[in-house]
């Protein structure tokens, strides 16, 4: 199951009044077997107060032991000491309960898949872009246009 905190009927609340941005649950015989949470920051968004320590006690209110936090950052920065200190976020990386995962880091991991059908391929360098200039602010500076204009002297007209 997932649910997005933009969806009202999907949000998932935390003890707190928090709400996991996006939460996946995986179930076994119709019990919660495993949960991921992901807070989004690509938006920009800033850190609440004690959110991401907030978001880790909430999960292991769910399961004890299977359970991930994401944290989605711009760039590859760990959450602020307001939202969790760096020795509990170190830990809970240590454990393999949680990690950063930034936009550079979803490109490269993209560059590195081997995509074959064409529309798939075509959605991932959508996405790419995306997160490179929309996103990460990059962008890049193309003489396509001017290159086929000089080597193509009809294409003008």
């Amino acid at each position: 199951k997932v649910a997005v905190e933009k969806a009202t009927k999907a949000t998932k609340p935390t003890d707190k009044n928090g709400r996991h941005d996006i939460f996946i649950e995986g179930l076994l015989d119709n019990k919660i077997a495993w949960v991921i949470s992901i807070e989004n920051k690509l938006q920009g968004a800033v850190d609440r107060e004690d959110q991401m320590n907030d978001y880790a006690i909430d999960l292991k209110n769910y399961v004890s032991e299977s359970y991930f936090l994401i944290y989605l950052p711009i760039f590859n920065n760990n959450p602020p000491e307001i939202s969790i200190s760096e020795e509990e976020w170190t830990k809970l990386m240590t454990k393999k309960k949680a990690m950063v995962l930034s936009a550079s880091m979803i490109i490269q991991w993209l560059d590195n898949t081997i995509i074959i059908a064409p529309a798939v391929k075509q959605f991932c360098n959508d996405f790419k872009k995306f997160l490179s200039e929309d996103i990460m602010g990059n962008t890049q500076n193309s003489n396509e246009l001017i290159e086929c204009l000089i080597n193509n002297d009809k294409a003008l007209f």
